[in-house]
C-alpha cells in the first residue's frame, strides 16, 4: 500500500535522474536489509549448532559443515567477519534512506529529515534485521547455516583481510591477560553446547535429573581456579609439631572437627587425624599392656598434605585427592611457592557436588 502510493503521488513528480537513484536506493536498501538479516541469524546459528552434528557431517564429506567446523576452533575471527559485514549493511540500508528522503522530498532536506526517517526506519532494521532472523536460526541453526553458508562463505573471503586483523589484535590483548586459559568464546560455545545436550538427554529419558544437576555442577565451576576457593590457614583451628596427643584430643573436641592442620614455625607442614591418633593409643596401650590414659612424649601421627597448584582446577584437585587417598591439600602459590590456603576435600565435595 505504502509503495502504491509512493509510484502513483511521488515517482510522477521526479526527473528520470531521481527516478534511477530512488529504484537504486530501494534496491540497495532491500538488498542490505536481506543481507543484515543473514548475518544477524547466522551469528546465533553458529553458536546454537551442535558441533556433534557438524562433526558427522564433516565426516560424511559435507564441505559447509568442514568450513563451519574449521570456523568453530576459531570462533572470534568469524564473529568479527559477521560484525564487520552487519555494520557495513547497516551503514547501507541507511545511505539508501537518505537517498529514498532526497528522492521523495527534495525540498525538505535537513538534519531534521535525516533524523525522522532514521526513526521511522530503527523498528524495521530491529524486527526484520535482528530479532525476527535470531529467532529462526535459534529454532532451525544447522538448516540456516547450510542455507545461506555461500552468502557467508563470500563474504569471509571477502573481508578475510580486515578481519584477520581485528583477530589478530584480539589475540595480543588476550595473551597479556591471560596465558594458562582457553579461548573464551570458544569456552562459553562449548559450554552452552554441552548444557543443551544434558537438557535434550533429560527430556528423552537418557539422564536422570540428578544426573544432569550433577553435570551441570561440575561444569559450573570446573574453570575456577582452586586458588579462589581455598580456605585462608587463620581460618582453621591449628596445632604446633610439639604438641602432644592429648592437645589435640581437646582442641578437637572443642571444636567438633576430625583433623586438624599442624604447623611448624608459622608454615604448615602436615595434618592429624583423630581416628589416627585413637588408633596410635590402642596400639601402644597394647603393647605396654597398661591402661592408665593417654601415653606421654609420644609425637603426633602426622600426614602429609596434598600440595595443589592454585592455578589448579577444581577437578584436578579431587583427582589428586582421590589418587593419594588424603583429605587436606595445601594450596600452593606456583610463582612464590608459599601456601595461600588450605583445601579438605569435603569442601570440594560440597562444591562440586552441591547436593
Amino acid at each position: 500500500m505504502i509503495l502504491d502510493f509512493i509510484v502513483t503521488y511521488k515517482i510522477k513528480n521526479l526527473k528520470l535522474k531521481n527516478v534511477y537513484m530512488f529504484i537504486f536506493a530501494v534496491i540497495l536498501g532491500f538488498f542490505a536489509l536481506l543481507c543484515s538479516a543473514v548475518f544477524s541469524g547466522a551469528e546465533t546459528a553458529f553458536y546454537r549448532v551442535p558441533r556433534i552434528r557438524l562433526k558427522i557431517d564433516a565426516v560424511d564429506g559435507n564441505r559447509t559443515a568442514r568450513f563451519f567446523m574449521w570456523l568453530s576452533k576459531t570462533p572470534s575471527l568469524f564473529v568479527a567477519t559477521l560484525l564487520v559485514s552487519n555494520n557495513i549493511a547497516n551503514n547501507a540500508i541507511s545511505m539508501a534512506t537518505v537517498i529514498i528522503v532526497q528522492c521523495l522530498a527534495p525540498a525538505q532536506q535537513g538534519v531534521a529529515t535525516e533524523i525522522v526517517s532514521t526513526l521511522m526506519l530503527a523498528p524495521i532494521l530491529f524486527i526484520y534485521g535482528e530479532m525476527f532472523p535470531k529467532y529462526i536460526a535459534l529454532n532451525i541453526p544447522s538448516t540456516f547455516l547450510h542455507r545461506f553458508s555461500p552468502i557467508l562463505f563470500v563474504v569471509f573471503l571477502l573481508f578475510l583481510p580486515l578481519t584477520i586483523f581485528l583477530w589478530l589484535v584480539n589475540r595480543l590483548i588476550t595473551a597479556f591477560q591471560s596465558t594458562d586459559r582457553k579461548d573464551v568464546v570458544s569456552w562459553i560455545a562449548a559450554r552452552n553446547e554441552l548444557g543443551r545436550v544434558l537438557d535434550e538427554g533429560y527430556n528423552a529419558g537418557v539422564l536422570e535429573k540428578s544426573q544432569r544437576y550433577l553435570a551441570n555442577s561440575v561444569f559450573s565451576v570446573a574453570t575456577t581456579p582452586i586458588g579462589d576457593v581455598c580456605t585462608p590457614l587463620t581460618d582453621y583451628p591449628t596445632l604446633q609439631r610439639s604438641d602432644s596427643i592429648d592437645h589435640a584430643i581437646r582442641v578437637a573436641c572443642e571444636h567438633r572437627v576430625s583433623e586438624l592442620p599442624v604447623l611448624e614455625n608459622e608454615m604448615p607442614i602436615g595434618y592429624v587425624r583423630v581416628i589416627d591418633i585413637e588408633q596410635t593409643i590402642r596400639t601402644l596401650k597394647n603393647d605396654d599392656g597398661n591402661d592408665n590414659g593417654s601415653p606421654n612424649g609420644i609425637m603426633l601421627p602426622l600426614r602429609e598434605f596434598v600440595e595443589i597448584d592454585s592455578n589448579y582446577s577444581p577437578i584436578t584437585a579431587m583427582s589428586l585427592f582421590l589418587a593419594t587417598s588424603e583429605t587436606f591439600g595445601c594450596v600452593i602459590e606456583p610463582n612464590k611457592n608459599v601456601c595461600v590456603g588450605l583445601l579438605h576435600r569435603d569442601t570440594l565435595r560440597k562444591l562440586l557436588f552441591p547436593k
